[in-house]
């Protein structure tokens, strides 16, 4: 699939590029918003009004008076220190790791003998009713299955 499968017989852009601009829209028109309610309330502070009557001389104030001192603080009590942690107990240490065994090299496993292919059915014969097969005898889970001892091959 090529990039031009796509577009469409007049050469515009694809659904993708149209996706793009609606997403473009949708921002302009939030930042659009944003924007004019920022400016609705950020208010011009309307002019002063122009005095009608001139104002009162202001009276002077009677001279300021000294306060009085302050009383000296009294010093704080000194903290009692508090009670000395109790250092943890150590940790105790872990006990030792005992080594695995080493692992025992076990003989390599006999390759399974390939499986021969089953006859083709004739189509031109109706089958004929298949003879249920003999089960094998079980073996028993307590016995572990001895593979046969091969002989090693002669060398050369």
């Amino acid at each position: 699939m090529t990039n031009n499968e796509g577009t469409t017989g007049s050469g515009g852009g694809g659904g993708r590029s149209i996706i793009y601009i609606i997403i473009a829209v949708i921002v302009l028109a939030i930042i659009y918003y944003a924007a004019t309610t920022y400016m609705k309330e950020e208010e011009v502070a309307p002019e002063p009004a122009a005095p009608t009557e001139p104002a009162e001389p202001a009276t002077p104030a009677e001279p300021a008076t000294p306060a009085e001192p302050a009383e000296p603080a009294t010093p704080a009590e000194p903290a009692t220190p508090a009670e000395p942690e109790t250092p943890a107990e150590p940790a105790t240490p872990a006990e030792p790791e005992t080594p695995a065994e080493p692992m025992t090299p076990e003989e390599p496993a006999t390759p399974a003998e390939p499986a021969t292919p089953a006859e083709p059915a004739t189509p031109a014969e109706p089958a004929a009713p298949e003879e249920p097969a003999t089960p094998a005898e079980p073996t028993t889970p307590t016995e572990p299955a001895t593979p046969e001892p091969t002989e090693p091959a002669p060398a050369q």
